[in-house]
């Protein structure tokens, strides 16, 4: 009667069925940057397929097809990103919880702030990438081609799109009179523009200030989070766009009214750190200071 009981025992467990294997599949249509007022824009359908026996969130990986051109993936996810072997990103975007059989359709949304030309372009194609996030290993992958649309409607015969590498910016500032304020010192504000020619990727522009003994920097207006430098207020800049903002000096009481000195600022473009300029000497600009 045992030896009957562990027969029928292992039998059972020979017998039974194995969970079938996970699989995901993408699908990607082309991206098309549309051309606007800043620049070209444009969103990349992509269709994720699961077929599993137990839900599961995934992750899509994915190289910019231009250097600073991603903006988010919708409907939103975290994503991570870090420089690529070419200078663009590398993006890992997570995707929420995949049910059994479900079919997800998301988009990626590009931005390209370069000036919109009368001839389509074309850039590099993505590859997409997806996995598991019960398992690492690339599960499917799909490639999608980016065109730019001309300003007059053509996609037809595009031209290869080269994005600049150096930054093209210059700066220029006013001068400055400090008056008196209630506690007995001197506060002013140097008016300072910054134009940006080119269309290099970056983060942001940083302003580095330089002052004479005696008068010190405050801030910016608009106002930015400062330390040894401040990043120019409202974001990165389109082709050929310029700003203006105030940098915030005072002196201290004391300081002999009628003095003045020479200030000045130096502006650089970021992207994975400082981007060599096209001409370094315009990239600062020397200002006045006296106390009215």
């Amino acid at each position: 009667m045992v030896a009957a009981v562990l027969a029928g025992t292992t039998l059972g467990t020979g017998t039974t069925a194995q969970a079938a294997e996970p699989s995901v599949t993408v699908q990607a249509g082309r991206l098309v940057l549309e051309p606007g007022e800043r620049g070209y824009r444009g969103l990349l359908p992509i269709t994720i397929t699961y077929q599993g026996d137990e839900p599961t969130g995934a992750n899509l990986e994915f190289e910019e097809p231009v250097a600073g051109s991603f903006v988010t993936v919708l409907p939103s996810e975290a994503c991570m990103s870090g420089p690529s072997e070419t200078g663009r990103l590398d993006v890992s975007c997570s995707v929420a919880e995949l049910q059994p059989g479900e079919t997800r359709r998301v988009r990626l949304e590009f931005q390209v702030l370069t000036a919109p030309r009368g001839h389509a372009m074309r850039a590099a194609d993505t590859t997409l990438e997806v996995s598991l996030q019960s398992d690492p290993a690339v599960r499917a992958t799909a490639a999608a081609r980016t065109l730019f649309r001309s300003t007059t409607g053509s996609l037809s015969k595009p031209q290869p799109y080269t994005q600049d590498t150096r930054s093209d910016l210059s700066v220029t500032a006013g001068d400055a009179t400090l008056t008196p304020q209630p506690d007995g010192g001197f506060a002013g504000r140097v008016p300072v523009t910054v134009h940006w020619a080119g269309d290099a990727p970056h983060y942001d522009l940083d302003a580095r200030f330089a002052l004479p003994a005696g008068f010190t920097w405050t801030g910016t207006d608009p106002s930015a989070p400062c330390g040894e430098s401040c990043p120019l207020p409202g974001g990165t800049y389109m082709q050929g766009e310029s700003r203006t903002f105030d940098l915030l000096v005072s002196a201290e009481p004391g300081i002999a009214p009628g003095a003045t000195g020479t200030g000045s600022t130096t502006v650089s473009a970021q992207w994975f750190g400082s981007l060599d300029d096209v001409d370094p000497s315009d990239n600062t600009a020397e200002f006045t200071l006296t106390v009215g």
